[in-house]
């Protein structure tokens, strides 16, 4: 009988398959995030979006393209807010919120979304 002696995989591999486990545990957590009785899952990040939103349409009538820059905006930079793409057809922005653990999407074509856009 042969002894059966495990092939390591290659760093990178393990690295993306803990990149793709961390991706479906917080569409997972988005997804059972129920509101917990200081409104609905989410207000702060909607609120703090729809904050980018007002900003990236006055940033887009002096530069006829959108950014993904906070800084440009005037916000500042935050770890629980992030523009995931900015260009001339559109953004698409992400924000967590800390209090309800919900991580929620704007993009001006899909509106609010627990859905990431880019």
């Amino acid at each position: 009988m042969a002894l059966h002696v495990p092939v390591p995989l290659p760093r990178r591999a393990l690295l993306a398959g803990a990149g793709l486990l961390a991706a479906l545990g917080l569409a997972a957590a988005v997804a059972l995030s129920p509101p917990d009785g200081r409104g609905d899952a989410g207000t702060a990040a909607r609120e703090r979006l729809a904050q980018v939103a007002r900003a990236q349409d006055a940033w887009r009538t002096g530069h006829e393209t959108y950014t993904t820059r906070l800084e440009d905006l005037g916000l500042p930079s935050r770890g629980d807010l992030a523009i995931v793409r900015g260009d001339a057809e559109g953004f698409c922005a992400g924000a967590h919120d800390p209090g309800t653990g919900a991580v929620v999407f704007y993009s001006p074509a899909g509106g609010f979304s627990a859905v990431p856009c880019g």
